[in-house]
């Protein structure tokens, strides 16, 4: 069965994610261009592709947990007993620091969970790993180095499915899926409901939906009215994506963009235009690129 190597995180927003970058690449770390600054909540673990919507299922309800995770970055600090690794520690912040250390412990339980649980030798610490392999002398001097790194405070709002890929550059971890923290949006709850989730990415299920319908001609689309492939990701622009399930099945897809106050749904896929999904899925969509104006 072919397998898939994954690992579930909350990746570092920008600006902050440049400025960790920074710190990193003043350390030397070696796993600078292999992935991006992040919190590990799954670690790396194979998953056969039948089991990919189970695991997209685990990120969603994950995710509805709680809303965004407010959290502090630093000092710089050393695993007692992995002295190769010098990492930003992570605690609690915003006008709740004990419950939001408390959230972060609920949200991995919550992804730790197969098909990503897998044995370990260790015991979760939240980190942003800044350089590894380090000899005893270089781990010194990095430490004094970064010594009056002032704390960072860091809000994160969506949960990450990394994907790890191989090309000419060698090995990379990529996004594939995300989820925004928060709850769901559920409509017609008295009858089927539907489940619409927002994020930046199409996941790999909503990607093969959107493949299939597209081969077969049956879903009903509507976009810009441009008769020109339609532009998702405009430079400067940040993705917005809203998938519609029900009974955990893909059943449409929103696709636009937000810059800033400006925002635009490009395109609506749905594969059945008589049962209300693409009213509902415009709504979630344009409810959501309201929510990013309004943080």
């Amino acid at each position: 069965m072919p397998r898939v190597r994954f690992g579930v995180v909350l990746l570092l927003p920008h600006p902050v994610a440049d400025e960790v970058d920074g710190l990193r690449r003043a350390c030397g770390d070696p796993a600078l261009d292999q992935i991006a600054p992040h919190i590990t909540l799954a670690p790396p673990v194979n998953v056969g592709d039948s089991d990919i919507p189970q695991g997209l299922a685990v990120l969603r309800r994950a995710a509805a947990w709680g809303g965004p995770l407010d959290l502090r970055l630093g000092p710089v600090t050393t695993f007692p007993t992995e002295e190769h690794v010098a990492y930003l520690a992570v605690d609690g912040g915003g006008d709740d620091p004990e419950g939001q250390c408390q959230t972060l412990e609920e949200l991995r339980a919550a992804v730790f969970v197969p098909p990503f649980e897998r044995d370990l030798d260790h015991d979760f610490v939240p980190h942003v790993t800044v350089s590894q392999g380090l000899d005893t002398e270089r781990l010194v001097n990095v430490l004094a180095a970064t010594a009056g790194y002032r704390d960072r405070p860091v809000r994160f709002d969506a949960l990450y499915l990394l994907e790890q890929r191989h090309g000419p550059a060698g090995r990379r971890w990529v996004a594939v899926a995300d989820v925004a923290l928060g709850a769901p949006v559920i409509v017609g709850r008295g009858g089927l409901p539907t489940e619409l989730t927002s994020g930046e990415l199409v996941d790999p299920e909503a990607a093969a939906w959107l493949a299939d319908q597209r081969a077969s001609g049956a879903a009903d689309k509507s976009d810009s009215g441009s008769e020109a492939e339609p532009d998702l990701d405009p430079v400067g622009s940040r993705p917005l994506v809203t998938v519609a399930r029900r009974e955990g099945a893909v059943v449409g897809v929103g696709q636009g963009w937000t810059a800033g106050p400006a925002a635009d749904l490009v395109e609506l896929t749905v594969g059945d235009p008589n049962d209300g999904t693409n009213d509902h899925l415009a709504a979630a969509w344009w409810s959501a690129a309201a929510s990013r104006r309004a943080g």
